[in-house]
């Protein structure tokens, strides 16, 4: 199969996919994890990686039923993505149940602040942006999928509750710092392997260094800004609550390896109150401060 016909199916299956009623995706995601267990995927195979190196307290019994469990939430997020995009704003915004400590950003704006929501690889991000775009109109960082049929389905989706988009250069940048100096709210994905070595340190998550962004210390030191931690929480029965909270202090600090440190340490309280619904696929300790670390099959 040719580069052409991959983007084009990659098109189809996700509008397919995005047409599908939540209860039939749900059982699909059940189905889809199941071989992702048996086929030993290499889903399976990172999320094992990163939970053993991240939870060595845990027995062996307990971190295979949490492996098990984030291989099952990790199917439900990659097929939620598409209805994320592709239902109605009247629908994907119903699917928000409760939303919990939002006053943390109203205050900042009342304050004439602006705000960086920082919003790991948890529970769904599409379905937080699309409240984010619809309470506070945000801006959010965002790196466009190769497949230029399927950035218009994700743009087109992210877009229809009021959010705007800014891409991971320097224009997307000074869209962020413009948007921060008028009092808006920005949203980040604090925890992707930074590309450019120049904007990153290396930091503590749990307890293993790894390289960190430095975007958000530098936004915070040339705005008046406040940082909120955020994440869209899956419920079992469906749907998600909004849950908001401050960040780690370390986050404001001038010292950029203290504020990275920080930053992890943010997303590692987020991660505690739905541990198996991050992205443990992710090989997020893949570049270490001596170089690669070949940890990863």
């Amino acid at each position: 199969m040719n580069k052409t016909h991959k983007m084009h199916l990659e098109i189809v299956l996700t509008r397919f996919l995005g047409a599908l009623p939540f209860s039939v995706s749900r059982l699909l995601a059940r189905f889809l994890a199941t071989l992702l267990w048996y086929s030993n995927s290499d889903v399976r195979k990172n999320t094992t990686v990163n939970i053993n190196l991240c939870f060595p307290d845990l027995t062996q019994t307990e971190r295979k039923k949490l492996i098990k469990q984030s291989v099952l939430e990790s199917a439900r997020t990659g097929l939620e993505m598409p209805m994320a995009w592709l239902k109605s704003a009247e629908v994907n915004l119903g699917c928000i149940h409760k939303v919990i400590g939002h006053e943390l950003v109203e205050q900042a704006i009342e304050n004439n602040q602006g705000v960086i929501i920082i919003a790991p690889h948890l529970g769904n991000w599409e379905y937080l942006a699309h409240y984010l775009g619809q309470t506070f109109q945000i801006t959010n960082l965002y790196k466009p999928p190769k497949n230029p049929g399927l950035f218009k389905i994700m743009e087109k989706g992210r877009n229809s509750t009021g959010g705007k988009l800014a891409p991971t250069n320097k224009k997307g940048v000074v869209m962020l710092l413009k948007t921060l100096k008028s009092a808006g709210v920005v949203g980040i994905l604090p925890d992707q392997v930074p590309e450019d070595d120049n904007g990153c340190e290396f930091a503590d998550f749990f307890s293993h260094k790894v390289a960190t962004m430095t975007l958000i210390t530098k936004l915070l030191h040339r705005t008046d800004s406040v940082a909120v931690a955020c994440f869209a929480k899956r419920l079992p029965q469906g749907g998600f609550n909004i849950l908001f909270q401050e960040v780690d202090q370390r986050v404001y600090s001038k010292d950029i390896q203290v504020s990275v440190s920080g930053l992890n340490k943010t997303v590692e309280q987020l991660v505690a109150l739905a541990p198996a619904q991050y992205q443990w696929e992710y090989k997020r300790f893949k570049k270490g401060p001596n170089g690669k670390r070949h940890i990863y099959v």
